[in-house]
């Protein structure tokens, strides 16, 4: 494996893994990287530093969650401390994002005596006092959740059993501004998870399931870490791309050179090759030069060769991957306006 690293304050260079093998005797090596991709909205440039809360109340009397009508629950255990686990996906993902300078997890604050109720925002002069307490700028706050359930069981023309159950949730995150005093963001999360099992016994098929904890837990993760793409840029793995390994003697020369984490060798090569009276092998060489100022984030020297290699013999895969390094570009200026208020 070879890794690449750029190093910016911006942030929104990105760290290439590539993963050489693909196919031995393919001349095609397929390769991942990860992308910094930009938030749903943009917070304000002045927000460097937020305390992040729930009003959840996670010590609620009645431990069911009451519209989960087909869970048997532990009456003696109280589930709406799992809420908790929504402000831990949140604040993961934040820390690995550039946005903010500093987070704060107050954990809970200004709890609601009812874990359903909803419209109750946070009083401006309590948001000033805690976010000065705390030393930050904005507070980004878990208001609310409703959820509620499906459980569908069929069995197939073989009588093989298919247990399908979701949970439908509805989650309220607000982001209060301390200056000025604002909703920088106001919103509530819809969607969905779904756990499907399958037996030739029904009962079986159920006891398939996960326990209540785990499907608990992995809502509310969900539903941090989703309000999380939406206010923040962050980091996408496994992106795939790939580049031609082999088709004449440099190809391959090239390519043993990037397994050595030697690309700028390999790219001297790939220049060479671009003037071949070959067009098959230039515009292959055209089109890893792409490649390789996509690794280098040079993204519009990347376009520059996907044209160029089209130029010299047109591709509908390249044509694709020049739209790809197009849709990047565009990326790439909103995560700048989101990382540096440009």
């Amino acid at each position: 494996m070879i890794k690449y690293f750029k190093q910016s304050r911006t942030g929104f260079f990105f760290c290439i893994l590539i993963a050489v093998p693909f196919f031995a005797c393919s001349p095609v090596k397929k390769i991942t990287i990860s992308i910094l991709n930009p938030a749903e909205i943009n917070i304000p440039p002045e927000i460097n530093k937020v305390s992040i809360v729930s009003r959840i109340p996670t010590e609620f009397e009645n431990g069911k969650l009451s519209m989960l009508n087909n869970l048997r629950f532990n009456p003696d255990k109280n589930y709406f401390s799992f809420s908790s686990e929504s402000l831990f996906a949140l604040i993961d993902l934040l820390e690995q994002s550039p946005r903010f300078q500093h987070l704060h997890l107050a954990g809970e604050f200004l709890k609601l005596q009812d874990p359903y109720t909803t419209d109750n925002p946070i009083n401006w002069k309590d948001l000033i006092r805690k976010c000065k307490n705390d030393s930050t700028d904005a507070l980004i706050s878990f208001e609310f959740f409703e959820l509620a359930d499906s459980l569908d069981i069929n069995t197939d023309y073989y009588q093989n059993c298919e247990v399908s159950y979701t949970i439908y949730y509805k989650a309220h995150w607000i982001i209060y501004n301390s200056q000025p005093l604002e909703y920088v963001d106001n919103f509530y999360i819809h969607d969905s998870l779904n756990w499907v099992t399958y037996d030739v016994d029904c009962n079986n098929a159920v006891n398939q399931m996960p326990n209540i904890d785990d499907m608990l837990m992995e809502t509310f993760n969900h539903i941090g870490s989703k309000y999380a793409k939406r206010i923040v840029p962050l980091w996408y793995d496994d992106i795939q791309r790939f580049y031609y390994a082999s088709g004449n003697r440099n190809l391959s020369q090239a390519n043993k050179l990037l397994k050595e984490d030697n690309i700028s060798g390999a790219m001297e090569i790939w220049q060479r090759l671009v003037d071949e009276e070959n067009k098959n092998v230039a515009a292959k060489a055209a089109f890893n030069l792409a490649l390789a100022n996509e690794l280098q984030d040079n993204l519009e020297t990347a376009l520059y060769w996907t044209t160029t290699s089209n130029n010299i013999k047109y591709n509908k895969l390249t044509e694709f991957y020049k739209n790809v390094i197009q849709s990047r570009i565009n990326a790439k200026a909103k995560v700048t306006m989101q990382l540096l208020g440009e």
